[in-house]
């Protein structure tokens, strides 16, 4: 069984605290977050292949960012989560990745708790044993942490990105 790490609980209160702060949880809802994380596997998919390491490390603390908020979102617990979660036996790929999406979209869209937290479970475990994972999610936060911004019908618009 995985247990969330002292490191994985220190970023997960600040980004919630972040999140907060900003109305993200409150002002937004788990489908939109969904799609937000799709986007970040997107970047990581596109930074793969163009070999941008700077891009991936950053992407796999963007979506691991984005599920905390998810999860947060859906009443989902960390640690529930990776206990829903099953052993991927093999490296992962992006097949996890659109499985573990399809689990979170069908538990929102079925109001299936146990599916959330699998869905969830899966997902962390893949950035989990991503090699670069903690990296990533120190780079996340970095970038995050001062970022000011607005709710724009339900989503979050950085400041610099305003009209």
């Amino acid at each position: 069984m995985n247990k969330m790490t002292e490191f994985e609980k220190e970023y997960q209160q600040r980004v919630l605290q972040w999140a907060h702060d900003r109305n993200i949880i409150e002002g937004s809802d788990v489908m939109r977050q969904l799609l937000k994380t799709c986007t970040e596997a997107g970047e990581m998919v596109d930074a793969a292949r163009k070999v941008d390491i700077d891009e991936y490390v950053d992407s796999i603390g963007d979506q691991w960012v984005t599920i905390v908020i998810g999860m947060e979102m859906s009443g989902v617990l960390y640690q529930d989560a990776l206990d829903a979660a099953r052993e991927i036996d093999r490296p992962a790929s992006t097949d996890d990745i659109v499985l573990s999406t399809s689990l979170i979209s069908d538990g929102m869209l079925k109001q299936d708790k146990y599916k959330l937290c699998q869905g969830y479970g899966e997902y962390l475990s893949i950035l989990r044993g991503l090699p670069d994972f903690v990296d990533g999610v120190v780079k996340a936060w970095n970038t995050i942490k001062d970022r000011k911004g607005k709710m724009v019908n339900g989503v979050f618009v950085k400041e610099q990105d305003l009209v």
